[in-house]
């Protein structure tokens, strides 16, 4: 489906059926494969800003006060 069109539906048929809907802003996932491809290719990184997972609660508190810079990554460093 494009365009966000309405749709009328029976809960009943997804789970009879075994169905399910997926939405994406993104695109395909062939879409992704080439976008990432070309990330690569270009040596295009991402800017974020690296959390260990100890302060979390820092990390959740800048979001909070819209301090974070670009995306938090939190890094694994609890042993």
């Amino acid at each position: 489906m494009v365009a966000f069109p309405q749709v009328d539906l029976d809960p009943v048929d997804l789970v009879v059926h075994e169905l399910s809907i997926l939405g994406s802003f993104v695109g395909t996932p062939d879409d992704m494969r080439k976008m990432l491809a070309f990330a690569a290719e270009h040596k295009i990184r991402p800017m974020v800003e690296i959390i260990p997972m100890s302060q979390i609660n820092e990390a959740i508190a800048r979001i909070r006060q819209n301090k974070a810079h670009y995306r938090i990554v939190l890094a694994n460093d609890i042993k």
